[in-house]
């Protein structure tokens, strides 16, 4: 069993790396009531990239995947972009144990799977999609989406929700839709770069989970865990760090953040 040292908050503690995260809970909403709270998981070598061959798979441990099982569990749903489940055969779930722990909360087993279509294909032959009746996946769309794709999904037995948005679903449609149709309290960010820095740049992001990696990958084009989707946005955004663990033996730091509350003008 792989140990993990809990540097922050201290004093230090040594502990299983499935008791990491798992006891994590959530507000019922948004730092500004109205919304679901929203956190960002992802994984970053050294240099601060989000892939190695268009993939995250190869920058994390198994370790690493422990605690991002243990972080879906306390969320109600887990939301990826298209892009990367074209890229990257994946899945949305947690494991059967941390299943039979959500039900004896009272909640489903499985946290809901949402894939945010874009204005490509979606990859139905997908893990993702083949593990309906397992765990419910929804597909949410903008206007950028073909119709053809949409009712192709729906012919596969997915569930599609459509925004009122003429692009790229929006931050703020999403979480509406999640919310008043899917009755969904907090939810979980898991890529891509594209995804989540649209949802940085509104403004609608909480927390932050980080899994520092000790790898240097320098790949040519590579993306960062968030990018602009427009041109100009240099904002910074403040975090403040919550907790800070390490795996020793795979050098990896599992790090977590929360939103810096912005201060009021003199």
């Amino acid at each position: 069993m792989a140990r993990v040292l809990r540097l922050l908050p201290g004093p230090p503690e040594e502990m299983a790396a499935e008791d990491v995260y798992s006891g994590l809970t959530f507000p019922t909403s948004g730092v500004e009531g109205a919304r679901p709270y929203v956190a960002i998981n992802m994984v970053s070598t050294l240099d601060g990239k989000a892939a190695v061959g268009g993939k995250a798979s190869p920058i994390g441990s198994a370790v690493d995947r422990q605690i991002m099982r243990n972080i879906r569990a306390a969320f109600d749903a887990v939301v990826v972009g298209a892009g990367t489940v074209r890229t990257e055969e994946m899945n949305l779930s947690v494991t059967d144990e941390l299943a039979e722990r959500r039900k004896s909360a009272a909640r489903p087993g499985q946290p809901l799977g949402v894939v945010l279509a874009g204005a490509g294909e979606l990859p139905l032959g997908r893990k993702v999609f083949r593990r309906q009746g397992q765990q419910t996946v929804v597909v949410i769309s903008g206007g950028a989406t073909p119709e053809k794709t949409l009712a192709e999904a729906e012919e596969a037995g997915v569930r599609v929700l459509r925004t009122e948005t003429p692009s790229l679903p929006k931050p703020h449609d999403v979480l509406a839709v999640l919310r008043d149709r899917l009755g969904v309290r907090n939810v979980l960010l898991e890529g891509g770069p594209g995804v989540n820095g649209s949802f940085l740049s509104s403004g609608v992001v909480d927390e932050l989970f980080l899994t520092l990696s000790p790898k240097i990958a320098m790949p040519r084009g590579a993306f960062a865990i968030a990018e602009a989707r427009t041109a100009g946005h240099s904002r910074a955004m403040d975090f403040h760090p919550i907790s800070v663990h390490c795996a020793t033996e795979e050098g990896e730091l599992y790090l977590r953040y929360q939103k810096r509350p912005r201060s009021p003008r003199a």
